[in-house]
């Protein structure tokens, strides 16, 4: 849909090929819906306002917000191959900060080191997320850079040079 302040959750069974409309749910979340990402083979999750909320379409259960104990606005909501993380996106000043929930311990933190990013001058769109390692684009003074970031070590590398401007975008 061309109006974001219309846009609905649909998702389709594969096996018989039925396009099932999400939202709204039972007059709950019409318009304003973004960024859906699967939690698991029954869980979806996506952006509503600014919050990231959770669906279980086997059951048919709303699961309400995903990161209810967060202070400020949620997009593009990635979870770990595992299930036991959960990665998105939030604005401060115009610029994105991409933080990783622990969900079993509801811990943050963020997913550059504070020593590589400033979160008020710079972006931090992360696209790739697996149990171990994020790689991802961060856009600093103008200059994109893919970078890769040990969670269990918290070991950072920028992976592009800097000869270039490099930007990491979403297939």
């Amino acid at each position: 849909n061309s109006n974001r302040n219309s846009t609905q959750i649909c998702f389709m069974n594969l096996n018989d090929r039925v396009r099932h409309q999400l939202t709204p749910i039972n007059g709950k979340y019409n318009g304003k819906n973004f960024d859906p990402d699967w939690k698991s083979d029954t869980i979806i999750t996506w952006s509503h306002d600014a919050q990231i909320v959770e669906f279980d379409i086997s059951s048919g259960t709303d699961n309400g917000p995903a990161i209810p104990d967060f202070n400020g606005p949620q997009y593009d909501p990635k979870y770990s191959p595992d299930g036991t993380m959960e990665m998105f996106n939030t604005r401060s000043k115009g610029k994105k900060n991409s933080w990783i929930k622990t969900i079993a311990q509801a811990q943050y933190q963020t997913v550059l080191p504070t020593d590589y990013y400033n979160a008020h001058h710079d972006d931090n769109p992360t696209w790739v997320f697996s149990n171990s390692e994020i790689v991802g684009h961060m856009l600093t003074n103008d200059i994109g850079r893919v970078y890769t970031r040990n969670i269990s070590t918290g070991d950072f590398l920028i992976i592009t040079d800097g000869s270039r401007n490099f930007r990491y975008v979403t297939p």
